[in-house]
């Protein structure tokens, strides 16, 4: 018997995800061409390039997240090279967001997160909480795409609306218009 699944890529619906300084060649390949995704979402961006970039007049849905410590010492994402700069860059719908009390490490599997912690590489919160804010950034993540990729309007309100959400926010902003 042999493998009988098929797939057809939908190009139509592609969506750019990065975390971390892999966000400063997403945010590049975005600059050199605008049509390159439906949506991206940037997790704890750092993009030195942003630094140089003018608005980017894309059509592209983008959601911008941040852990409030990924801004604190030690850094692992520096204030103005980040999720508020790109946030800025960009012209359709925008969502941008910033958690409290959690960070840059937090995201990762426990083995990453361990040598994050225990190295104080970045600073991270203990892992009493680390399931619940995996389960918040993954569903923030998901209605953001459902909404802005698949037309599944109902779901904006998930991550246009900080009352239904179950984790406290430091900063908040969306735009759900097109400047461009």
């Amino acid at each position: 018997m042999g493998n009988k699944t098929t797939s057809v890529a939908d190009w139509g619906r592609q969506v750019l995800m990065c975390q971390s300084a892999g966000c400063d060649d997403t945010l590049e390949m975005i600059y050199q061409n605008t049509s390159i995704a439906k949506a991206s979402v940037f997790i704890d961006p750092v993009s030195v390039h942003s630094l140089d970039m003018k608005i980017i007049p894309s059509k592209m849905a983008v959601l911008t997240y941040m852990a409030e410590l990924s801004e604190a010492f030690p850094y692992c994402c520096i204030a103005g090279m980040g999720w508020n700069k790109i946030y800025e860059l960009m012209t359709c719908v925008k969502v941008r967001m910033e958690v409290k009390k959690f960070g840059h490490c937090d995201l990762l599997d426990h083995a990453a997160w361990a040598l994050c912690h225990d190295t104080k590489i970045c600073r991270t919160t203990d892992d009493s909480r680390l399931q619940e804010y995996r389960s918040f950034t993954t569903g923030i993540v998901v209605a953001f795409l459902q909404w802005t990729v698949f037309g599944l309007s109902d779901m904006a309100k998930y991550v246009t609306q900080p009352a239904l959400m179950p984790l406290t926010l430091k900063d908040f902003a969306f735009n759900v218009t097109c400047s461009t």
